[in-house]
């Protein structure tokens, strides 16, 4: 029979006192889960998931599995593969995502150095796509 222990299945990164996350480390094995008012992720890749909650958030990474991120101001780049969940009221999006994007906010943007591989799903919000999407832009907002 083989044990699951929750715990070695993830990384939990709070804020210190000043309310930064700052995630820089060669590559995550587990999920990540970071939560605080300013965070910045630059691992050089998250193996898992990564869930991201917070005021402002940086994130230049390569993440293997699902990304959900929550914040005020979400600056996307990297490379992520698995969907995209994400809400924020001024997402921007760089970089490759090989998967579907859901987004929920009150301004977005697909920028001119992003390539989507899979549908966009807007549920609000006024946004602009200046990059490529290999999918469709699905929208109700």
């Amino acid at each position: 029979m083989m044990l699951y222990s929750p715990a070695l299945a993830a990384d939990f990164r709070m804020a210190d006192s000043t309310g930064l996350v700052d995630v820089d480390s060669a590559v995550q094995t587990r999920n990540l889960f970071v939560m605080g008012n300013d965070i910045t992720v630059q691992a050089k890749e998250i193996q898992n998931d990564l869930f991201a909650f917070g005021v402002n958030i940086r994130l230049n990474t390569q993440v293997q599995q699902g990304s959900f991120v929550a914040g005020k101001n979400v600056t996307m780049q990297g490379t992520y593969f698995g969907n995209l969940f994400i809400a924020g009221d001024n997402i921007t999006l760089h970089g490759e995502i090989m998967g579907e994007v859901f987004l929920i906010g009150n301004q977005w943007r697909i920028a001119e150095d992003a390539i989507v591989h899979g549908d966009v799903h807007v549920l609000a919000g006024l946004g602009y796509v200046d990059g490529v999407i290999n999918g469709s832009l699905l929208g109700s907002g």
